[in-house]
Protein backbone atom coordinates (compact mmCIF):
# COMPACT_ATOMS: atom_id res chain seq x y z
CA UNK A 1 0.00 0.00 0.00
CA UNK A 2 1.31 3.52 -1.13
CA UNK A 3 -0.01 6.65 0.31
CA UNK A 4 0.12 9.79 -2.11
CA UNK A 5 -0.24 13.67 -1.76
CA UNK A 6 -2.36 14.96 -4.88
CA UNK A 7 -2.66 18.82 -4.86
CA UNK A 8 -5.73 20.20 -6.16
CA UNK A 9 -6.64 23.64 -7.35
CA UNK A 10 -10.18 24.69 -5.75
CA UNK A 11 -10.15 27.24 -8.13
CA UNK A 12 -10.48 24.62 -10.99
CA UNK A 13 -12.10 21.91 -9.27
CA UNK A 14 -14.72 22.29 -6.24
CA UNK A 15 -13.45 18.72 -4.22
CA UNK A 16 -15.98 18.96 -2.02
CA UNK A 17 -19.06 19.66 -3.92
CA UNK A 18 -18.23 16.75 -6.43
CA UNK A 19 -17.70 14.86 -2.57
CA UNK A 20 -21.21 15.49 -1.12
CA UNK A 21 -22.69 14.91 -4.72
CA UNK A 22 -21.25 11.40 -5.23
CA UNK A 23 -22.00 10.14 -1.61
CA UNK A 24 -18.71 10.60 -0.39
CA UNK A 25 -17.19 9.21 -3.84
CA UNK A 26 -14.72 11.45 -6.43
CA UNK A 27 -13.10 9.87 -9.37
CA UNK A 28 -9.12 11.52 -10.12
CA UNK A 29 -7.49 11.87 -13.40
CA UNK A 30 -4.78 9.03 -12.42
CA UNK A 31 -2.34 9.80 -15.55
CA UNK A 32 0.71 7.80 -15.07
CA UNK A 33 0.75 7.20 -11.70
CA UNK A 34 0.16 3.75 -10.40
CA UNK A 35 -2.42 4.36 -8.07
CA UNK A 36 -3.56 0.86 -6.55
CA UNK A 37 -6.98 -0.55 -4.89
CA UNK A 38 -6.01 0.43 -1.08
CA UNK A 39 -4.12 3.22 -1.34
CA UNK A 40 -4.52 6.13 0.62
CA UNK A 41 -4.92 9.56 -1.06
CA UNK A 42 -4.39 13.01 0.96
CA UNK A 43 -5.43 15.68 -1.25
CA UNK A 44 -3.93 18.88 -0.86
CA UNK A 45 -5.97 21.92 -0.99
CA UNK A 46 -3.53 24.69 -2.84
CA UNK A 47 -3.84 29.15 -2.05
CA UNK A 48 -5.47 30.06 -0.67
CA UNK A 49 -5.54 27.22 2.33
CA UNK A 50 -2.03 25.30 1.36
CA UNK A 51 -3.14 22.23 3.22
CA UNK A 52 -4.47 18.64 3.51
CA UNK A 53 -7.75 18.68 3.80
CA UNK A 54 -8.98 14.81 2.80
CA UNK A 55 -7.80 11.31 3.59
CA UNK A 56 -9.00 9.17 1.00
CA UNK A 57 -9.05 5.18 0.00
CA UNK A 58 -8.63 4.13 -3.76
CA UNK A 59 -11.60 1.96 -3.62
CA UNK A 60 -11.70 1.37 -8.12
CA UNK A 61 -8.52 2.29 -10.83
CA UNK A 62 -8.60 1.75 -14.70
CA UNK A 63 -11.68 3.67 -14.50
CA UNK A 64 -12.08 4.77 -18.42
CA UNK A 65 -15.74 7.07 -17.40
CA UNK A 66 -15.94 8.41 -14.31
CA UNK A 67 -18.95 10.24 -12.81
CA UNK A 68 -20.59 13.06 -14.04
CA UNK A 69 -18.55 15.88 -13.08
CA UNK A 70 -18.50 18.85 -15.10
CA UNK A 71 -20.51 20.77 -13.25
CA UNK A 72 -17.38 20.72 -10.50
CA UNK A 73 -14.93 22.00 -13.35
CA UNK A 74 -14.45 25.91 -14.04
CA UNK A 75 -13.32 24.76 -17.67
CA UNK A 76 -14.32 21.35 -18.20
CA UNK A 77 -13.20 21.82 -21.88
CA UNK A 78 -9.95 22.12 -20.54
CA UNK A 79 -10.00 19.67 -18.77
CA UNK A 80 -11.24 16.79 -20.91
CA UNK A 81 -7.95 18.06 -23.20
CA UNK A 82 -5.87 17.26 -20.39
CA UNK A 83 -7.79 13.51 -20.10
CA UNK A 84 -7.13 12.49 -22.88
CA UNK A 85 -5.85 8.87 -23.25
CA UNK A 86 -6.18 8.61 -19.00
CA UNK A 87 -8.07 6.79 -16.68
CA UNK A 88 -8.96 7.26 -13.37
CA UNK A 89 -9.01 6.02 -9.97
CA UNK A 90 -12.28 6.10 -7.76
CA UNK A 91 -11.88 7.34 -4.37
CA UNK A 92 -13.56 7.18 -0.61
CA UNK A 93 -13.79 9.69 1.71
CA UNK A 94 -12.54 8.52 4.84
CA UNK A 95 -12.07 11.59 6.63
CA UNK A 96 -11.68 15.35 6.51
CA UNK A 97 -9.69 17.76 8.69
CA UNK A 98 -11.13 21.46 9.30
CA UNK A 99 -7.66 23.08 11.13
CA UNK A 100 -4.78 23.97 10.03
CA UNK A 101 -2.70 21.24 11.30
CA UNK A 102 -1.45 20.25 7.76
CA UNK A 103 -0.51 23.31 6.66
CA UNK A 104 2.31 23.65 4.02
CA UNK A 105 4.19 24.74 7.01
CA UNK A 106 3.87 22.19 9.43
CA UNK A 107 4.42 19.73 6.11
CA UNK A 108 7.39 20.88 5.48
CA UNK A 109 8.61 21.03 9.01
CA UNK A 110 8.16 17.16 9.08
CA UNK A 111 9.51 16.31 5.88
CA UNK A 112 8.02 17.48 2.71
CA UNK A 113 10.72 19.16 0.06
CA UNK A 114 9.36 22.02 -2.26
CA UNK A 115 5.66 22.94 -2.86
CA UNK A 116 3.08 20.24 -3.68
CA UNK A 117 3.04 21.20 -7.60
CA UNK A 118 2.24 17.15 -8.61
CA UNK A 119 1.36 14.32 -7.15
CA UNK A 120 3.81 12.52 -4.88
CA UNK A 121 4.17 9.64 -2.86
CA UNK A 122 4.64 10.12 1.24
CA UNK A 123 6.29 7.97 3.84
CA UNK A 124 8.61 8.59 7.03
CA UNK A 125 8.15 11.05 9.41
CA UNK A 126 5.71 12.95 7.29
CA UNK A 127 3.57 10.29 6.65
CA UNK A 128 3.65 9.50 10.37
CA UNK A 129 2.83 13.31 11.56
CA UNK A 130 0.27 13.28 8.28
CA UNK A 131 -1.62 10.40 10.03
CA UNK A 132 -1.45 11.24 13.47
CA UNK A 133 -3.59 14.37 12.48
CA UNK A 134 -6.24 12.00 11.02
CA UNK A 135 -5.93 9.99 13.69
CA UNK A 136 -6.88 12.60 16.35
CA UNK A 137 -9.43 14.42 14.90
Amino acid sequence: MRYWIVPNDGKLFNTEKALVKNGGFIDWRAGNRKFAVGDIVFIYKSRPESCIRHMLRVVKKDIEESFDQKIFWSDYKDHLRRMKDSKYVRLELLKTLHDNSLCLAYLRKYGLCGNLQGTQTCFGDLLDYILDQFDGE
